[in-house]
């Protein structure tokens, strides 16, 4: 029993004993070009990478389990009377702070433009 290759572009369809031009020898000449279809030493080996690759990401899933991040966190508020969270990794240092340090001068800068607006001196 013979089993046809599958088409994967569009130059290869043809009616099976019928070429695809004109001439009759466009069909044959593009099978003769057209890559020849995988082995099963080929799809041995893809399966194989992707096996591998399927091991190399249950292997880091597996680590992240068993070594979560430990971080510690701080609540803290500032001289402006603003709640600030800081996260510590297992070292001390921080890792993020919420809100931002940026964040925090914009809102300093926002206050004062703010109040420059808005004051009165008599």
């Amino acid at each position: 029993m013979k089993i046809d290759p599958i088409v994967q572009n569009a130059d290869q369809l043809a009616v099976r004993g019928q070429p695809s031009s004109g001439n009759g020898q466009g069909a044959g000449k593009r099978r003769a070009e057209a890559k020849s279809p995988p082995t099963i030493v080929d799809i041995q080996r893809i399966l194989q990478q992707e096996h591998a690759e399927k091991r190399e990401q249950a292997e880091k899933i597996r680590e992240t389990q068993n070594n979560p991040v430990n971080l510690k966190a701080i609540f803290a508020i500032d001289e402006d009377k603003n709640v600030v969270i800081q996260l510590l990794d297992d070292k001390g240092e921080m890792v993020r702070q919420i809100p931002p340090e940026e964040y925090m001068e914009m809102v300093k800068k926002l206050d004062e433009m703010r109040e420059s607006i808005y004051s009165k001196k008599v």
